[in-house]
């Protein structure tokens, strides 16, 4: 049987609740830094103040950065999925404002 744990991911500045593997808790932490890094960069870089842009282009970004597609693995999967998951977050929030 899986041993999923609870966790919390703060990216942008919101934290999101995730379910992760417990032998991957490090991932996670990995995946949320290099989530970050990403989006503090841009974020100076283009003079960005909105958060859906900037995760958005934080998402092209780190994309771009996998040079061949046959490569992709299950780190872009993660990725994809959390990125997924903020980028519902906040258009909800969105949708309530």
């Amino acid at each position: 049987m899986e041993e999923n744990v609870k966790t919390s991911i703060k990216i942008a500045g919101r934290i999101y609740p995730i379910f992760v593997h417990k032998d991957e808790m490090a991932k996670a932490k990995m995946l949320e830094k290099q989530i970050n890094d990403t989006y503090n960069d841009i974020q100076v870089q283009y003079a960005i103040n909105d958060k859906f842009d900037c995760l958005s282009m934080t998402l092209l970004t780190l994309l771009s950065d996998k040079k061949d597609a046959a490569n992709i693995n299950r780190e872009t999967e993660d990725l994809l999925v959390i990125l997924s998951s903020i980028e519902t977050s906040l258009s909800e929030a969105n949708a309530r404002h």
